[in-house]
């Protein structure tokens, strides 16, 4: 069969040399099973290596197992596991984790797959209660399933947050390789540093056959694990095998390598699309002045950064998105708003070497024509939300799943006379890749 290259998921892709060939090195003699091995012991004390001495780590077949078991570890069939609506585990897991834990996920509505503290408070109520469901855990995916990555301080908060309220927080890894690289930061740096309680560690969608770890920084909290993983159906007997792909992962940093490849190539596919003719993509402004204040201003920036590079319009409407209430900040003054806003254009303008004369004129004048006519043709459209999206007239409000998509899309083709492509493998996960190469912002979204 001849080899073919897919872009609709990474679970799609090969296993990494590097990996195969540490899983034939292992493949010699007889050991004992169920992790009594020195593979086994050589890949916990490389992940020690990486998090620290005093964490636990087990490994698990997948990620599912990996989410489902480590919630187990932190819940009682009375507690509630609060995560964004487009979660993995609320939306990618058949129903396994309310199956396995026997708890509530409580999800929450997101713009950018990324829940915040003020979020969180929405579903802390009734606490102590007997009527009613107890939070205990926030679930957050990094990379999310959309391909934002939290920052530091925004995974901080929310640990911080969960502590003060008996909570733990639990991050969903399955491309922490892809979100750490993109931030720059170690493994530790990027999870227990900044007060995760549980991982589930991707090795799969990094270059691994299959495998999953769970790694918890408090010891406590995995004092039964041996027994939810045995359970759970994912107490390898063969375990060195699952081990040897940590072991390669880990060697030299191909962890690393991997994500920054990865990485890389989403960029550069998000650039290739760009360039293919039969399909055209036409965003037009639509801020929601009635929420953020500054989002008219947002807007006519990014319109005087797109006069001069469509790079430099996207990296500025990424950056406004990910970062609103930096840019509101506490004391949502309108002047100073305007402010940061501007410095984020100039700073963007000068990364790209635009004309800066030309620039700070278009800023200056805050021109708004344009975007006002684009409001008053979504206004005659029916638009009253964003996202909102037109594919060959037919309107779609609000986030959409890939699959309504793929419909809509699929309809036109035929409508032109082309055959749609065929229908990607399902996948575990979103594609998206990670963190500024979502190529569509949503603050202003028509």
């Amino acid at each position: 069969m001849k080899p073919v290259r897919s872009f609709a998921s990474d679970n799609n892709a090969g296993v990494h040399p590097e990996v195969l060939k540490a899983l034939t090195a292992v493949n010699q003699g007889h050991v004992v099973g169920y992790g009594d091995d020195p593979y086994t012991t050589s890949a916990v004390r490389q992940f020690k290596k990486q998090f620290g001495d005093d964490i636990e780590v087990f490994f698990v077949f997948n990620g599912t197992a990996a989410n489902c078991l480590a919630l187990k570890a932190l819940t009682n069939s009375f507690h509630a596991v609060i995560c964004p609506d487009g979660a993995h585990i609320n939306v990618d897991e058949c129903g396994a984790p309310e199956r396995f834990t026997g708890c509530k996920l409580i999800s929450i509505p997101t713009r950018d797959g990324k829940l915040t503290v003020e979020d969180v408070m929405t579903a802390c109520h009734g606490v102590g209660v007997e009527h009613h469901v107890q939070p205990r855990v926030i679930s957050i995916t990094q990379a999310t399933e959309v391909g934002t990555v939290y920052k530091a301080d925004e995974i901080r908060a929310l640990a911080k947050f969960a502590h003060q309220h008996s909570m733990f927080l639990h991050v969903d890894g399955a491309r922490i390789a892809n979100a750490a690289a993109s931030l720059g930061l170690s493994l530790r740096q990027a999870t227990k540093d900044l007060g995760v309680d549980v991982l589930s560690f991707g090795a799969t969608k990094n270059g691994g056959m299959g495998a999953e770890a769970v790694v918890f920084f408090d010891s406590q909290l995995a004092k039964d694990f041996k027994f939810y993983r045995k359970q759970g159906m994912q107490l390898a007997s063969k375990m060195r095998f699952l081990s040897a792909q940590f072991e390669a992962l880990f060697k030299n940093d191909l962890w690393l390598q991997n994500a920054r490849h990865s990485n890389r190539m989403a960029q550069l596919l998000k650039r290739e699309l760009n360039k293919v003719p039969q399909v055209k993509i036409i965003y037009k402004d639509y801020p929601l002045i009635s929420l953020h204040p500054w989002a008219m201003h947002a807007a006519v920036n990014s319109n005087c950064l797109a006069e001069q590079n469509n790079d430099a319009y996207w990296e500025f409407a990424d950056y406004t998105h990910a970062n609103q209430k930096e840019i509101s900040g506490e004391k949502r003054d309108v002047k100073e708003e305007y402010a940061k806003l501007d410095q984020i254009t100039s700073d963007i303008g000068k990364k790209h070497r635009l004309d800066a004369t030309q620039l700070n004129a278009c800023v200056k004048k805050q021109d708004e024509a344009q975007v006002r006519a684009s409001m008053a043709e979504a206004d005659k459209m029916g638009v009253e939300a964003t996202p909102t999206l037109f594919v060959n007239g037919e309107q779609l409000a609000g986030a959409q799943p890939e699959a309504v998509l793929r419909d809509v899309i699929n309809r036109a083709l035929k409508d032109a006379g082309q055959t749609p492509p065929p229908a990607p493998a399902p996948t575990a996960a979103a594609s998206s890749p990670p963190a500024s190469a979502n190529p569509v912002p949503k603050n202003s979204d028509q």
